[in-house]
């Protein structure tokens, strides 16, 4: 079932239930939907999001914000028709169990195949607490990078972060990816095998930080996981699409 086969299904059979849901903004990300709720001829009732990938279809009900606990359980029950079942609990970046003084580094990168060639984004927010430090956006990469599509987005991503970091003053960082090869090259655990990643690890090795990597999964309601995601998702969106190479390695890990 597509994406959109998912969102149709979602609703029509909420419209059973006198729950109508519309289209909402773009969420910059072939993999993802957003539907708006609300009671017929009632109140809104916040938002849906839905997801398809290898997992499986997901549905992440962290924007029903003002939906009763009966009308919450209806949504989940259509969904659940539709799709087996896979529906993600509502959470935020606060069940990581983040103690306020850490300094929070998130950072996410996007590919998005164009008719030309591929468009790169790359994203990452500095937060400590609940108050934001700093974030910023782009498509630009490192050269060499773009031949690993969306790891040398990923890459660019957290290397802009930590220097955010350094030249910011901050000694000690936690860093919040959904790739894993963020912390495997740097941290050894991956061998870097290509130019790209090899820089990388050492540059992240030579900064005078003290990093804790914080893998996270991606697409699972995460609020600043999923912050990052759409930022670097919308990067890739508004920039031009670069020609890669046939001989080049999307997978730098193999």
């Amino acid at each position: 079932m597509t994406l959109q086969d998912l969102a149709d299904a979602m609703t029509s059979g909420l419209k059973e239930q006198g729950i109508i849901a519309t289209p909402g903004p773009s969420m910059n990300n072939q993999y993802a939907a957003k539907l708006l709720v609300q009671m017929q001829n009632g109140p809104s009732l916040g938002a849906i999001k839905l997801y398809v990938g290898k997992r499986g279809p997901t549905l992440v009900p962290d924007e029903l914000h003002s939906c009763p606990p009966a009308i919450r359980s209806s949504i989940t029950e259509v969904w659940q028709c539709i799709s087996g079942g896979n529906s993600a609990a509502p959470s935020g970046h606060d069940t990581l169990t983040i103690e306020p003084s850490v300094i929070q580094v998130w950072v996410d990168g996007a590919c998005l195949q164009a008719p030309l060639g591929y468009r790169f984004g790359w994203s990452f927010v500095i937060q400590q607490g609940d108050r934001e430090l700093h974030r910023d956006s782009g498509s630009l990469l490192q050269s060499g990078a773009f031949e690993h599509r969306n790891v040398g987005a990923e890459l660019e991503a957290a290397t802009r972060a930590l220097t955010w970091c350094v030249l910011n003053g901050y000694k000690q960082v936690t860093v919040y990816h959904d790739y894993e090869g963020i912390a495997a090259w740097p941290t050894g655990a991956w061998r870097a095998n290509t130019p790209p990643t090899r820089e990388y690890a050492r540059f992240v090795k030579a900064l005078p930080l003290e990093i804790t990597w914080q893998k996270v999964q991606a697409h699972r309601g995460i609020a600043m996981n999923e912050l990052v995601d759409q930022l670097a998702n919308r990067a890739a969106a508004e920039s031009p699409a670069l020609p890669i190479p046939a001989s080049s390695t999307p997978d730098p890990v193999m």
